[in-house]
């Protein structure tokens, strides 16, 4: 089975065992991840196969502390012992596909080349809302090198709308046109 596949079935079944609860198991999921992601050391001795699974187990739960549910803690025990720990963050990514089918909800990264008002977010909230027939989470994120205009990024699909990609594109149309 792919690993892809594997992730999909962990969070299906964390989806079924965590109804009321979900947002915080996926945040304790997000949160180990994503420190297991941002450490060389972290990675290397989780994926040494040398290092016995019992220190690995030991060393999650001195991480996790009491914040992290024990649902949480004991699918990661698991994944170690099966030496599967690298799938912790594919099942943080299909959890949250979960969460938005479950919500009716789209994640959307707007990036803009200055802080957007309130009422400039709600705006392209609502038009996004219109558009794609769900709940809006945005993730409001500032690039100056952009001059102007959007960038949009919903699941896999990019609409760049700003006058950084214009300038490129004319720059590109004027190349190709000396070259004729």
């Amino acid at each position: 089975m792919k690993e892809s596949a594997r992730a999909q079935e962990y969070a299906k079944a964390i989806n079924v065992l965590t109804k009321g609860a979900f947002d915080a198991h996926l945040r304790s999921i997000q949160a180990i991840a994503g420190q297991l992601k941002g450490s060389q050391k972290l990675a290397y001795f989780f994926l040494h196969p040398a290092i016995p699974a019992v220190q690995k187990v030991a060393l999650v739960d001195h991480m996790a502390g009491e914040q992290v549910p024990d649902l949480i803690k004991q699918i990661i025990h698991g994944l170690i012992f099966r030496q599967s720990i690298s799938l912790l963050a594919l099942i943080a990514a299909e959890l949250e596909i979960l969460r938005n089918k479950n919500q009716n909800r789209i994640d959307v990264t707007v990036t803009s080349a200055v802080t957007l008002t309130d009422q400039q977010k709600n705006a392209i909230n609502q038009r996004l809302s219109v558009v794609t027939g769900k709940q809006i989470a945005a993730d409001c994120r500032v690039d100056p090198s952009l001059i102007g205009g959007l960038k949009l990024h919903v699941g896999d699909r990019t609409v760049d709308n700003t006058l950084k990609s214009r300038i490129e594109t004319m720059s590109d149309m004027l190349f190709i046109a000396s070259l004729q």
